[in-house]
């Protein structure tokens, strides 16, 4: 073998190690982190002291902790909005009633179903009903998955009153005029 293609094999080798070591956080894991950092919100504002703990907790490096709480903040600012929308979709049930977790997982849905393309809506409402199923009652699941269902089937009706035009996803043609 030639000192060249010893050193790039060695190099090669190198490469593969990290390409294994640097992996991405599943999607899941992610969403989790966010949906803890957004009810965590309710009862305090310091996400300096989350960081750490939501790294410990979640197995999460400090780059995916700190994009989940990004994440969460972009929720947290357009809450009241999600709520009316949130609202109008739970029929003979007052916003209030609902529990602080489902109210977390429906907001973060929410924004999910409205603001991110990489993310696509059915995927969306699944995934907050399996938070549901596992961070609140087995039960909780069929409601979040029912009020996400209305918000979804409504999208083009009824989305343009009650979120404002920052690039949802369905509207983006709208807010451009």
């Amino acid at each position: 073998m030639l000192w060249n293609e010893s050193l790039f094999l060695v190099y090669f080798h190198k490469v593969q190690i990290k390409r294994l070591v640097i992996m991405t956080v599943p999607l899941k894991k992610l969403r989790e982190a966010t949906l803890v950092a957004l009810f965590s919100s309710k009862f305090s504002d310091a996400s300096e002291d989350l960081l750490p703990l939501v790294m410990e907790q979640l197995k999460l490096s400090k780059k995916n902790t700190l994009s989940a709480l990004e994440r969460s903040r972009l929720v947290h600012e357009r809450a009241e909005e999600f709520d009316v929308l949130i609202d109008k979709h739970t029929i003979g049930y007052e916003i209030e009633r609902i529990s602080p977790v489902e109210k977390a997982i429906l907001r973060l849905a929410v924004f999910e179903l409205l603001f991110d393309d990489d993310v696509p809506e059915k995927v969306a409402i699944a995934e907050a009903v399996r938070l549901a199923r596992k961070f609140s009652t087995p039960e909780s699941g069929g409601f979040v998955n029912g009020v996400l269902d209305s918000i979804y089937n409504s999208k083009g009706a009824d989305l343009d009153a009650d979120v404002t035009c920052e690039t949802p996803r369905a509207h983006q043609e709208e807010c451009l005029t």
